[in-house]
């Protein structure tokens, strides 16, 4: 489309006789046909030598491009064909100086007067008008060199030359002698690299493939993927906390650093004692045997299986024959009855009249199985006196004592 619209403004301009511009819409006045542009230029026709001989009657002027012989461009001068923009030619050499010609003849010398008495001097006349400079004349023999000057201070340096060509790459040198180390055959990419010998290097047992480093694999899935045992002669310091002497690493979800925790409050010391400490003596309320107290914590985004276990001696406290001990033992958690298995009434004298007097001794036993949620737990053992009306009972005991009670819970994370 380019090329006939082309072809259509040029025959426009020829039958017009107006001027034309491609690339402007404005030609230069004093141009018949501009050419303007910032990513192209003008391209003249190219031809050998012998093609340029062979145009028939080249008019004055007709500029070519010759590509062989001296490569440049060429214009017709009404002759032969001329050098117009390629390089210069060499200089030729300076022709020989012509002859001097003879010196004409002197004229005849008057004879001098006599010297008259010097006038005053006048004015000086106004300068008169430079004349015409003469013919200059021949040029004389070369004078010997005179000494060489002080050299002169030096000039301001010049703008520089633009840049040559890029000559051809020359041919590729022999290969030198290999160095004295090595890399063994069997490297690969992204293992670091290690010495496996004074001179020879070789892949570590470490891979960084940019994102995760492993150690012992090549697919490290997190940043610090590790196959085998880990052993630490140093602190294990999340967070640059190094906890303290009987603490444990304790889990705070996903992208976040675990913390040290004491295995009181820790469920990986997921087993929990307390021992009771002194006896109670029962009465128509409920009352925590002392001692018999345990708490355990479920972290957020987990459960817990708790296999509680509880047991107390009871003894009673009757005074009279025939008299009857009634007591209840019950769990709790969170100062409320278990809804399941944690309740236990021992009655003592019932079957057994007290005919000596003498006290008789009981022992409660219970088992329980829960599962919880997040939240924190606080279990204990409890009694009352449920037989309205006889005598009370004396419930657990201090260490040694064969009523001391036991609360155990065993936690299993889920």
């Amino acid at each position: 489309m380019k090329h006939i619209l082309f072809s259509v403004l040029f025959l426009f301009s020829i039958t017009t006789n107006a001027q034309v511009g491609i690339g402007t819409a404005s030609p230069n006045s004093s141009a018949q046909l501009e050419v303007n542009s910032t990513t192209r230029g003008f391209l003249a026709p190219r031809m050998t030598q012998q093609e340029a001989a062979d145009i028939v009657n080249p008019a004055t002027g007709l500029l070519i491009y010759q590509t062989d012989g001296t490569p440049g461009f060429y214009y017709f001068d009404g002759a032969t064909w001329k050098s117009g923009l390629g390089k210069d030619g060499a200089t030729g050499a300076t022709g020989p100086t012509g002859s001097q010609g003879p010196a004409g003849n002197d004229g005849l010398e008057g004879t001098t007067g006599p010297m008259g008495p010097q006038g005053a001097a006048g004015n000086d006349g106004l300068d008169g008008a430079t004349g015409p400079m003469g013919p200059q004349g021949a040029a004389g023999n070369d004078g010997l060199d005179g000494a060489t000057g002080p050299i002169g201070l030096q000039g301001t340096a010049g703008n520089d030359g633009l840049d040559g060509a890029i000559g051809p790459i020359g041919p590729e040198g022999a290969t030198g002698p290999s160095g004295p180390g090595s890399i063994c055959g069997s490297a690969s990419t992204n293992y670091v690299t290690k010495f496996t010998g004074p001179l020879t290097m070789c892949n570590s047992i470490i891979y960084d493939d940019g994102t995760n480093v492993g150690i012992s694999t090549a697919t490290p899935a997190q940043k610090l993927d590790v196959v085998g045992n880990v052993q630490f002669t140093g602190a294990l310091m999340p967070n640059t906390l190094a906890g303290t002497s009987g603490q444990v690493l304790t889990s705070s979800g996903a992208s976040s650093s675990p913390t040290w925790t004491s295995p009181t409050n820790s469920l990986f010391n997921n087993t929990f004692v307390a021992y009771g400490t002194a006896a109670v003596a029962t009465s128509t309320t409920w009352q925590i045997i002392p001692g018999m107290t345990q708490t355990v914590t479920v972290p957020a985004g987990m459960t817990a299986k708790i296999l509680i276990h509880a047991e107390v001696g009871v003894i009673t406290n009757c005074a009279t024959n025939g008299g009857v001990s009634g007591t209840d033992i019950a769990i709790y958690r969170n100062a409320a009855l278990l809804p399941n298995g944690g309740f236990k009434r021992v009655y003592l004298g019932d079957a057994v009249i007290d005919l000596d007097e003498n006290n008789m001794y009981g022992n409660a036993s219970m088992q329980v199985l829960e599962t919880l949620g997040a939240g924190t737990y606080i279990y204990t053992l409890r009694c009352w006196q449920q037989l309205t009306g006889s005598c009370n009972a004396s419930v657990g005991g201090v260490p040694g004592d064969i009523k001391q009670g036991v609360l155990s819970l065993i936690v299993i994370l889920q």
